[in-house]
C-alpha cells in the first residue's frame, strides 16, 4: 500500500489556487491583461448574439443511417479552412465542411458562413455575413469572423461570393 502524503497535496493545491488567482487577478476595467490578450488583440470574448445560418438543408434532404449520412444537395463541395483562429470556436483547424455555391442573393442572407474574394487580402476569407445593405452599387454584405472585434473592411457584394456553408464537420 502507497501512502500519499495529504498535508503536501493540499498545500500544493492551496499554492497553485491562489498563484492562479493572482495571475488572473482582473485590472481597474475589469479586463484582464495577460501576454496572450496583448499579443492578439483582434480576438474577442464569444458573441452570444451571433445571428444563426439559414436552414438550407430541409429535413427531408438529410438521411442518416448506421454506415453512412446522405444530404440531398445539388453542387455541394467538401472544404477545409486554414488555421487562421477567426471563426473559434465555431470551427477551427481541423474542421470540415460541406459547402455550397450561391446562384443569387435569395441563396445567402444574415448569419451564414460564407468564403469571398477580397479586395484586402490574398485567397478567400471565410466568416460570418453579419449585416446586408444596398446602396448606389447594389447589395452588399459586411462580414465579420466569430471570434474577432470588428467587421472585416469595405463591402462584399454578390459577385465576390464563393461558397456558403451548409454543414460543418467535427
Amino acid at each position: 500500500m502507497k501512502v500519499i502524503p495529504v498535508f503536501g497535496g493540499i498545500a500544493l493545491f492551496v499554492f497553485g489556487l491562489l498563484a492562479g488567482m493572482y495571475a488572473t487577478s482582473a485590472s481597474d476595467d475589469g479586463w484582464v491583461e495577460t501576454p496572450d490578450e496583448l499579443l492578439f488583440d483582434v480576438f474577442a470574448p464569444v458573441d452570444k448574439d451571433v445571428p444563426t445560418p439559414s436552414d438550407h438543408i430541409p429535413e427531408s434532404g438529410i438521411k442518416v443511417w448506421r454506415d453512412r449520412v446522405v444530404f440531398d444537395v445539388q453542387d455541394a463541395q467538401w472544404a477545409k479552412f486554414a488555421d487562421t483562429g477567426s471563426m473559434l470556436p465555431t470551427f477551427g483547424k481541423d474542421a470540415n465542411a460541406i459547402q455550397f455555391v450561391p446562384r443569387d442573393e435569395a441563396d445567402v442572407s444574415v448569419g451564414d458562413i460564407c468564403s469571398y474574394r477580397s479586395d484586402y487580402a490574398d485567397g478567400f476569407i471565410i466568416h460570418r455575413i453579419i449585416e446586408e445593405g444596398v446602396d448606389a452599387q447594389g447589395k452588399y454584405y459586411k462580414f465579420k469572423g466569430d471570434n474577432l472585434r470588428t467587421a472585416d473592411p469595405g463591402k462584399v457584394r454578390f459577385d465576390q461570393l464563393e461558397r456558403c456553408v451548409l454543414a460543418i464537420v467535427y
